[in-house]
């Protein structure tokens, strides 16, 4: 039997370095950001609103006959396994992959889809959020340059209020998990990556240690010079006022993962 897994967390953590090197694995199909849950777990929110009425938390108009409703989603439940064979086989279609997944899946269709494969796997990324904070900024720096205003999808309060939710939501959902902490994995990428094999029951395979130093990769990902230097970045970067925002909204997970006394 395959089996799926996500990599889970927070944008600015090491997501798309660490799927580059999962990738490379010749049993691993993982996709980026696709969001296929997201679309299936939409597609499960429309079957459980009858025809006629309203959900406004979801913001969508039933359209499924309530006699059918049920006979809908139950062979959705059916088949959505081949479909995402399926899916998986057309996005990867040179490997004979036995671990499939996607990075960054929402916290809500996680939720959803273990319903359907109770077996599915996470590793879950984490990084210190006055780091998560000071990186998105960054990368709007480095993409629009010093003339934009910052937006709102790149402030701290908006980004602290987000790293709350996500992790929080992952805790409550997700139960079982291997967690990768982005410091250890910056500081010793080989170590994390095996960890990661074992958690999945993969053979360690060399090409995927080979490409652990890919500087063309980091040169289009990152916003420092060097991968370590964006370890603490927030000692320096950040405004004392930013940085009481970022504390008071995440210091409680702050201290579950270890990032506060």
């Amino acid at each position: 039997m395959s089996q799926p897994f996500f990599v889970v967390g927070m944008g600015r953590s090491g997501s798309s370095y660490l799927r580059h090197l999962l990738n490379r694995h010749p049993q691993v199909a993982l996709t980026n950001e696709s969001h296929i849950l997201d679309v299936l777990s939409g597609l499960v929110d429309v079957y459980m609103v009858p025809v006629g009425d309203r959900d406004d938390r979801l913001e969508i108009m039933g359209v499924i006959n309530p006699d059918y409703g049920p006979v809908i989603l139950s062979l959705f439940r059916k088949h959505v396994g081949k479909f995402l064979d399926a899916f998986y086989k057309e996005c990867f279609p040179d490997k004979d992959f036995t671990h499939w997944g996607d990075k960054l899946p929402s916290v809500t269709a996680v939720g959803q889809f273990l319903d359907f494969y109770p077996h599915t796997r996470f590793v879950m990324l984490v990084r210190d959020p006055r780091d998560v904070v000071c990186s998105f900024m960054g990368f709007e720096k480095q993409r629009y340059g010093d003339e934009t205003s910052r937006s709102e999808l790149f402030t701290a309060e908006y980004q602290a209020r987000r790293w709350t939710e996500v992790y929080s939501g992952l805790l409550e959902r997700i139960g079982s998990h291997h967690l990768v902490k982005y410091e250890a994995f910056v500081d010793d990428p080989e170590t994390t990556i095996r960890g990661i094999f074992d958690y999945l029951e993969l053979p360690h395979t060399a090409a995927v240690f080979e490409d652990i130093e890919m500087t063309e990769f980091h040169a289009g990902q990152r916003t420092a010079s060097k991968s370590k230097s964006t370890v603490g970045r927030w000692r320096t970067e950040l405004s004392a006022e930013d940085l009481a925002v970022v504390q008071t909204h995440c210091g409680e997970l702050m201290q579950t993962f270890g990032y506060l006394a």
